[in-house]
C-alpha cells in the first residue's frame, strides 16, 4: 500500500512538471526538482537543473503532455525512481513525439 501512496504523490508531482504554468515558473521548478536533478531525454541527451532554468519555454504555448504507464520502484528508503510513457498532443488530440518504451 505504501508504493501506491507513494506512486500516487511522484505521478501528481511530475504532471505537476508537465503544466505550462509550472514550466514558465523559475521559482516553482526549483523547488519542485532537486539541485542535482538529471533528467534523460528523448534523443538521449542528459539536462540538469541549470539546464532546466536556462532553457525555460518562451512559447506562448508549450506542448500538452499526455502522460501514462507510470511506476514507482523504491531504490532505498529515500530514493525513488518513477517511469511513466509520455507523448505530445497535437491541436487535434492527437498524439505524437512518443517517449521510447520502458
Amino acid at each position: 500500500m505504501e508504493n501506491l501512496s507513494l506512486l500516487a504523490t511522484l505521478r501528481k508531482l511530475e504532471c505537476e512538471l508537465h503544466q505550462p504554468e509550472c514550466r514558465r515558473n523559475r521559482e516553482h521548478l526549483a523547488q519542485l526538482l532537486a539541485p542535482d536533478f538529471k533528467e534523460f531525454g528523448r534523443s538521449g541527451a542528459t539536462y540538469t537543473l541549470d539546464d532546466e532554468l536556462m532553457s525555460l519555454p518562451s512559447d506562448p504555448e508549450p506542448p500538452h503532455i499526455h502522460a501514462q504507464d507510470f511506476a514507482v520502484n523504491k531504490l532505498s528508503d529515500t530514493i525513488a525512481l518513477l517511469t511513466y510513457r509520455d507523448a505530445h498532443v497535437n491541436t487535434s488530440g492527437e498524439l505524437f513525439r512518443y517517449t521510447k518504451d520502458l
